[in-house]
């Protein structure tokens, strides 16, 4: 089976809170997942440090940055020409992207609340790029969450592992390891 395929399989099985399913199937489709946000906030971090606003934002950090470290010249740059806007819209779409991922992984329940918690005002700006990642993200909670009953039975766990999440600090370290511990039999 591809990796593709199994990715489609967790999708396909979105709504299965009973079968089992082994370690692979489960970090394809967070590795997929991780490939996906990076795309989405891609799109987010352009649309974002597009803006005048944030550029002239940018721009004073710099500014400010250089008289701290007493730099007294500096390579000029301009927006336009992508010398410094390419560079932090990566930049800044891998920041999001890794770390929107290690909390779906490690902590979704916290994921969905802070989606939830700032969608209404994040929805109404009009960005279309952070709208479309918010609505894959609420989306993709509900086989996410299939995934991970179907991935904590395999392993052997009861499901009140998925409550150990909440617990601070250790609580995320612990919900990945059942979640990466082998399965009891084959899926």
């Amino acid at each position: 089976m591809s990796w593709v395929d199994y990715f489609w399989k967790s999708w396909t099985r979105f709504s299965d809170f009973t079968s089992k399913s082994d370690r692979k199937e489960f970090w394809i489709f967070a590795l997929f997942n991780l490939g996906i946000f990076f795309l989405l906030f891609l799109f987010v971090s352009y649309t974002l440090l597009s803006s005048q606003t944030v550029q002239d934002l940018v721009t004073e950090c710099i500014t400010v940055v250089m008289s701290i470290f007493d730099i007294k010249s500096a390579p000029e740059f301009t927006w336009d020409t992508g010398t410094i806007l390419i560079p932090c819209t990566i930049m800044m779409a891998f920041f999001l992207s890794v770390s929107c991922w290690i909390l779906f992984v490690s902590c979704p329940i916290v994921l969905f609340l802070l989606v939830l918690s700032t969608f209404a005002a994040l929805f109404g700006k009009g960005i279309y790029p952070i709208q479309v990642t918010l609505i894959y993200l609420l989306v993709v909670m509900i086989p996410y969450l299939a995934l991970t009953v179907r991935r904590l039975r395999h392993a052997g766990c009861n499901l009140i592992v998925i409550a150990s999440q909440l617990i601070p600090v250790v609580g995320p370290i612990m919900y990945v390891y059942f979640l990466s511990k082998q399965g009891t039999e084959s899926a």
